[in-house]
């Protein structure tokens, strides 16, 4: 399997994953057989998916104000009428900040109580006071502060008497602080302390074996058994604090973060928060996180408002919050075209040029959209409740090519480096060569000389597709070739080169740590062109070079057996990705295979000396409601605004190039400089004890002319056209196996790609 496919893969399990908390249990998992199960009744909990959704603005909450600003918590946030109050905690100890509603750091008051660890804490409004309380396991302890005078008093501090354990806060009713409470066995349980003197006052007497306890006006309720990915039976407590089962609830898929918040009742999904409205009994989502902000700050953690118009989000260990208002829809009159990408509703950068673009355009608007809001994975459970992603993607990659035939799928297309790795109809050209792409040419040319010269347009005139341009490139890296010392061959390495000289020697090495298909395929992403004669539509794979790609593979690559049983072979040639850390490293090298300083050209049938990975690109569907619209959102894709957006993110990666000049340069400021940006450089040493900014190495001048000139002249791109990389690999597979010879391989070849290009050319 292809590296970057199986990274995908990998990243889209673990992403299902790490959603999965506590709440979620397996449907095969029964309720625990101890909890008393009487008085069954029909109490329904629904969902209200289609109630309607405000629309909030944003503002970022910025925490990073002490100068070790690495080591800052933040704990928990509440908002007032008139102030944002935030509740952090350093080395220090705590503290209490102020910001306006504005997002406007207003002051910063230390609390008078000693610091230590807070594994759950929650904020609430208590007359005229705020109430912080902070359980760790062992204690939990309650604390009020006046905003007025700045000062701190203790109310209540428990210790655990039992073999319990403090779980997390969950609400303040009643002059009574609930929290779930664990049990050594695992199971769940509950209990209220008062906050007059700190006694028990509630105490669930049975385990639930979940933590997601929640209100409907006085009646507390908790989860049963799992039932479907939305569905769960409903248990509610009674007068002598034992549960009953009261029916099933409904509730948003991966449901976590609840919070019973001045009586009413929160909870947070990874599409929002949801609140349940007492008249129906359902819950309704009234919070999207759609928001570039939200992204920033994280959100594993929220409060509301006591009126229900404000939120305000964050992530423990972020640098940064974010507070959500009422604000118009910019949206509203304007035509909306849907932009769909691999989890682009969750990209931060995404979100930003959703808000972004919607502000400033007149006349369109932009909905970002999930592939998998295009077909449900829940459709495509294991037998053990967990999707199977490789019987959803192949259903997807269908399902997208018929919504875009019949006109009924995203205008526009993101299309990120896990969707061009050269398998798989919605990764390549199938949409393309389909006629479901619209071409972008006409347009791009309208745009004139000068426009054009603002772009790395050898990038863009490479991905030209029989003249055609059905995507333009947003984002580049470069793939480079790095060789071992007693290779004495020059950067323009060529396959027989490198079969001859490989066939030197009997020592046992292999060309590459990969089988002898997988680097074929790899291969062709980015030199399949050289056996193609564009101009004339021609196959040309009966020649030297294609011949010695064949041995190389089959002879100088592991075999499958190889690698399953990790057997150590001296490998010569590795592919990787430039830069490592910095562009610095292109010219300098951090290996020591390196002799000089000058980049290693890919090893190809024509020894280009480099290969353009595009890793963003953007492409519009033939059914796109306006073609107008979707340039200009290409058109504000490709502006200083959102080009530099990466540069100027501490999170960016260094080594995926904007296409655009001036935002280049200015990454080539952040290397040139880097004393002048500590901010950027300590976000990226994060964890690293001894960083120091001194240490940064800054980009010379020599380096920089060099890399630029390595990119100007780069022709070659990884833009795979896989409907003729899959009959390479069927019609080789038995030259792999020993059951055809290349030359009766090369023949079928040569037969069947042609076939494909004269019916391009009609």
């Amino acid at each position: 399997m292809n590296v970057v496919r199986r990274i995908s893969l990998i990243l889209c399990i673990s992403i299902a994953i790490t959603s999965l908390t506590a709440c979620k249990r397996s449907q095969s998992e029964k309720t625990d057989s101890s909890v008393p199960v009487t008085e069954q009744s029909q109490t329904s909990l629904s969902l209200n998916p289609d109630g309607p959704v405000s629309y909030f603005g944003s503002v970022v909450i910025d925490t990073q104000i002490v100068e070790n600003a690495n080591k800052q918590t933040v704990y928990g946030g509440l908002v007032t009428d008139s102030d944002i109050w935030v509740f952090v905690g350093t080395e220090e100890g705590f503290f209490m900040e102020e910001f306006s509603l504005q997002g406007s750091m207003e002051d910063r008051i230390k609390l008078d109580f000693g610091a230590y660890s807070a594994d759950y804490c929650m904020l609430f409004t208590h007359e005229d006071s705020i109430l912080f309380a902070l359980s760790n396991y062992s204690e939990m302890s309650v604390y009020t502060f006046d905003p007025d005078t700045r000062s701190t008093a203790p109310v209540i501090h428990v210790n655990m008497d039992d073999d319990m354990r403090f779980g997390e806060v969950i609400a303040l009713r009643d002059n009574t602080i609930y929290v779930s409470m664990w049990a050594p066995s695992g199971n769940i349980s509950c209990r209220g302390y008062d906050l007059s003197d700190g006694s028990v006052k509630i105490k669930l007497a049975d385990s639930a074996q979940t933590e997601c306890f929640f209100w409907k006006g006085e009646q507390l309720y908790t989860l049963g058994q799992q039932l479907s990915p939305t569905e769960y039976e409903l248990l509610s407590v009674n007068s002598e604090m034992k549960l009953k089962q009261a029916g099933t609830i409904t509730m948003p898929e991966y449901p976590r973060c609840l919070r019973n918040i001045d009586g009413k009742q929160y909870l947070e999904s990874g599409s929002g928060i949801w609140i349940l409205e007492e008249s129906t009994g359902s819950w309704r989502q009234f919070v999207d996180w759609n928001h570039a902000e939200v992204s920033q700050a994280g959100k594993d953690e929220y409060t509301v408002s006591k009126d229900g118009s404000s939120i305000f989000v964050w992530e423990r260990h972020e640098m940064k919050a974010a507070f959500l208002f009422p604000d118009d829809d910019p949206t509203e009159g304007k035509t909306v075209l849907k932009v769909a990408g691999e989890m682009i509703t969750y990209n931060e950068k995404y979100q930003w040029i959703m808000e972004t673009f919607n502000k400033k355009s007149e006349k369109y608007a932009i909905e970002l959209v999930d592939y998998e809001s295009i077909l449900d994975p829940n459709g495509f459970l294991d037998s053990e409740g967990y999707v199977d992603y490789t019987a959803y993607k192949n259903a997807l990659d269908d399902q997208l090519w018929k919504v875009l035939m019949y006109g009924d799928g995203p205008d526009i297309f993101i299309r990120n480096r896990f969707y061009l790795d050269g398998s798989g109809r919605i990764d390549t050209k199938f949409f393309e060569y389909g006629g479901l792409f619209m071409d972008l040419k006409p347009a791009y040319d309208s745009m004139g000389t000068a426009w054009k010269d603002q772009y790395l347009t050898n990038l863009t005139d490479a991905m030209k597709n029989n003249g055609a341009l059905y995507t333009i490139p947003l984002f580049y890296t470069l793939l480079s070739l790095e060789k071992e010392k007693d290779c004495n061959m020059d950067k323009t390495a060529t396959y027989v080169s490198w079969a001859e000289y490989m066939d030197q020697y009997a020592d046992g090495r292999a060309l590459i740590w990969s089988s002898g298909p997988d680097y074929l395929r790899d291969t062709l992403c980015h030199d399949l062109s050289s056996f193609i004669d564009k101009e004339k539509h021609e196959a040309h794979f009966d020649n030297p070079e294609f011949r010695a790609l064949l041995h190389l593979a089959k002879e100088h690559c592991l075999s499958s057996q190889e690698i399953e049983n990790v057997t150590q072979r001296e490998c010569v040639l590795s592919n990787w990705t430039l830069i490592a850390e910095y562009t610095g490293e292109i010219i300098s090298g951090s290996y020591e295979s390196r002799p000089s300083r000058d980049p290693y050209g890919c090893i190809s049938a024509s020894g280009v000396e480099m290969c353009f990975w595009p890793i963003e690109n953007v492409s519009v569907s033939t059914s796109c409601k306006d073609e107008e619209g979707a340039w200009e959102f290409i058109c504000f894709l490709l502006s200083e605004e959102c080009q530099s957006y990466d540069v100027r993110n501490p999170r960016y990666s260094l080594g995926d190039y904007p296409v655009r000049w001036d935002s280049l340069e200015e990454m080539f400021e952040f290397l040139e400089n880097p004393l002048e940006h500590e901010e950027f450089w300590r976000y990226k040493a994060i964890g690293d004890d001894d960083w120091s900014i001194e240490d940064e190495p800054a980009l010379t001048e020599e380096e920089k002319s060099t890399f630029v000139e390595t990119i100007r002249s780069t022709h070659m791109v990884f833009y795979p056209d896989i409907e003729i990389i899959d009959i390479v690999m069927e019609e080789t597979a038995p030259w792999f196996s020993d059951q055809k010879s290349m030359d009766e391989v090369i023949d079928l070849l040569n037969k069947r790609v042609q076939l494909v290009l004269d019916e391009r050319s009609t």
